[in-house]
């Protein structure tokens, strides 16, 4: 709540307005504070986590990429498979 409630109001109507997520400033100030922009390289070699395409990387257990910080945020990437 910290974190969202001063850009709650401004990021629902820009959605409702149908505008582009990666235009929405105050969305992208909030993914930031809650580590939700990790650069894609950082963890696309686990996005198979059942069959890894490659000898080079082992199956990963998602939850092992979860790391609580102290201020309450969790630093994990977007991750387009289901956790």
């Amino acid at each position: 709540m910290k974190y969202h409630k001063p850009y709650a109001k401004e990021i629902r109507d820009a959605i409702k307005r149908g505008d582009d997520a990666e235009t929405i400033k105050p969305l992208q100030i909030l993914r930031r504070k809650l580590g939700l922009t990790r650069p894609r390289e950082e963890y696309e070699k686990y996005q198979n986590i059942e069959e890894p395409s490659s000898s080079d990387v082992a199956a990963v257990n998602p939850y092992s990429l979860l790391i609580a910080r102290e201020d309450g945020t969790v630093y994990l990437g977007s991750i387009p498979t289901a956790i």
